[in-house]
């Protein structure tokens, strides 16, 4: 799997494709199928084939047969983040936020539970939800320990604030 990985590193996907699927072939214990999975999943997603994507990243997250813990895989847990990312890219808010809900609830320790409580609210702000939206970057303000996604929150709450305060000077504008 390191050739494929490889590949990849050097964003020669189609290669690294290419290396995984005759990996399939040899899949065991010591290199899992759903590991294989996942890396073929990330390596479509580069090539934005989203359908291929989120077909490899279901079957490595089906394939898992352990516990879903803070000893989870990596590349399980980037099966997970990468769905939600599917999703998101692909504008289907409602499974996107299932993923992301699921992801910050398993992986809550994990560097990208900030952006997947950013997208998160995305979808909500997509689906006109101001309160959810609004209280997930309140909390994301609060409890984030990356700088940027507290400064990014507290932007879009005043800039959301300042449109809730303006809405009767905006109607008229139109």
């Amino acid at each position: 799997y390191l050739l494929g990985d490889s590949y990849d590193k050097l964003g020669q996907h189609d290669k690294s494709i290419e290396t995984y699927t005759e990996l399939m072939d040899y899949t065991d214990n010591e290199v899992p199928a759903a590991m294989v999975e996942s890396l073929m999943g990330v390596s479509y997603l580069s090539l934005k084939k989203y359908s291929e994507a989120k077909k490899h990243l279901t079957l490595s997250i089906k394939n898992y047969k352990g516990e879903l813990s803070i000893k989870t895989p990596e590349y399980i847990i980037n099966a997970y983040y990468s769905l939600g990312d599917i999703n998101y890219i692909r504008k289907d808010c409602n499974a996107a936020i299932e993923n992301f809900k699921f992801f910050i609830e398993k992986f809550s320790e994990d560097l990208r539970c900030d952006l997947s409580k950013y997208r998160l609210n995305l979808c909500f702000m997509n689906q006109k939800n101001e309160k959810k939206s609004m209280d997930l970057l309140s909390k994301l303000k609060s409890e984030s320990k990356n700088g940027y996604f507290k400064l990014i929150a507290d932007e879009d709450i005043n800039h959301q604030n300042w449109l809730n305060n303006n809405k009767r000077l905006l109607g008229s504008l139109k």
